[in-house]
C-alpha cells in the first residue's frame, strides 16, 4: 500500500511540473510573439538607414553637376563683362 501512495505522489508532482512547464512555455511564446513584433517594427522603421550611402552618392553627384554650373556661369559673366562690373 505504501508503494501505491509513493507511486501517487510521484504521478501528482510529475503532473504538477508538466502543468508548471506549460504555463512557462505559453509565457515565452506571448514573449517571443512581442519580441518578434517588435523586430518587425525595428526592421520597418530603419530601412531608410540603408539608403543614407546611396542618397551620399547622389548628393556628391548633385554638388558636381552645381560646381559645374556655378564654373560655367562664372565664365559666361567674364566673357560677357571682363572687369566684374567695374567701371
Amino acid at each position: 500500500m505504501i508503494w501505491f501512495a509513493l507511486a501517487m505522489l510521484i504521478v501528482v508532482v510529475v503532473a504538477a511540473l508538466l502543468i508548471w512547464i506549460l504555463i512557462e512555455a505559453s509565457g515565452i511564446r506571448k514573449a517571443v510573439v512581442r519580441a518578434l513584433g517588435a523586430a518587425g517594427a525595428v526592421e520597418q522603421n530603419t530601412k531608410v538607414l540603408w539608403k543614407i550611402p546611396e542618397l551620399n552618392q547622389l548628393l556628391d553627384t548633385g554638388y558636381g553637376v552645381v560646381a559645374s554650373i556655378a564654373d560655367k556661369a562664372h565664365q559666361a559673366a567674364e566673357a560677357v563683362d571682363p572687369r566684374g562690373g567695374k567701371a
